[in-house]
């Protein structure tokens, strides 16, 4: 395996610190549901389960980028702007989230990231095109 460089062991390291404290959050969800009334517990209940799974999704990502895969620098990249964008429009409150999660994001596609990915990134449209010829479409 190549060397990775400095910004992308960064990255590693803020996805998947990203995704110990949405385990946590989700936890402490979880712990608050077990001290409420039956009828109040939903919200936590709903919430702890969407961090979770934000949780799963970041750290397989996470996970990805460790390895040096293309695959965990494009699901990180999607999460982040599908939960980071529309975070930011809805005030202070999430605009701090929203802005950790899009400095994720711009770490994945800094410059030395993107040379590290660069042959990973040609030989999957190489093979995206031969699929296409192969199928006719």
């Amino acid at each position: 395996m190549r060397h990775k460089p400095g910004v992308l062991r960064l990255a590693t390291g803020w996805w998947l610190t990203l995704a110990l404290a949405a385990l946590a959050v989700g936890a402490g969800f979880f712990g608050n549901a077990a001290l409420r009334d039956p009828g109040q517990r939903t919200g936590f209940i709903t919430l702890g389960l969407a961090l979770c799974g934000a949780a799963v999704v970041l750290g397989t990502g996470g996970y990805q980028l460790w390895r040096g895969r293309l695959a965990g620098r494009t699901t990180l990249t999607w999460f982040g702007l599908i939960a980071g964008i529309p975070m930011l429009t809805r005030g202070l409150r999430f605009g701090l989230p929203a802005m950790v999660l899009l400095i994720g994001v711009v770490l994945l596609w800094l410059p030395a990231s993107m040379s590290f990915f660069k042959d990973q990134s040609q030989s999957a449209r190489a093979a995206r095109k031969a699929e296409r010829s192969r199928t006719g479409r």
